[in-house]
């Protein structure tokens, strides 16, 4: 008997990437990002920063809402995390290193678990450590990812960062 297809994250992979080529636009590769990308990785929130414009895109959401404080706090939260890791490798987000001010009010807007995946290059512009030229996505969810599962968004990341 026939168990059903067996779950291949390589193959989500290469499936992301030619439908990431296949997108028309900026804003369906960022949808692409912050709302498939589960099949690398689970989460239950995300979200794509820009250092210049902020949160570009929200899982789950049509629009964002540049005003609404829960983008607003993010916004914070995001900026501190491109300060602190640049374009380094993707990382799971210990809180305790973050400014207070952003993690006053962390249990009321995410899970425990966060983890940040810097994106490279994005925009035209260079490796450097300028936040205002970095862009993350940020997945949010119930457990941390371990080293054994940080190789396919750590893929997924750069490629997005060579279309975005």
């Amino acid at each position: 008997m026939n168990a059903g297809p067996v779950f291949n994250p390589l193959l989500s992979l290469l499936e992301l990437a030619q439908r990431a080529r296949a997108a028309g636009s900026v804003n369906e590769l960022a949808f692409l990002a912050v709302n498939d990308s589960r099949a690398l990785a689970p989460y239950r929130q995300s979200a794509l920063w820009f250092g210049v414009g902020g949160i570009h895109t929200l899982s789950g959401v049509v629009a964002v809402e540049s005003n609404a404080p829960y983008v607003q706090w993010l916004t914070q939260l995001c900026r501190a995390l491109a300060e602190q890791h640049g374009s380094a490798t993707p990382v799971n987000v210990d809180p305790a290193q973050l400014p207070t001010t952003v993690t006053a009010a962390w249990d009321e807007w995410l899970p425990q678990y966060v983890a940040w995946v810097p994106l490279r290059s994005v925009r035209g512009a260079t490796a450097s450590v300028d936040a205002s030229s970095s862009a993350g996505l940020l997945l949010a969810g119930d457990s941390a990812l371990g080293a054994a599962r940080w190789s396919l968004p750590r893929c997924w990341a750069s490629y997005c960062s060579r279309c975005i």
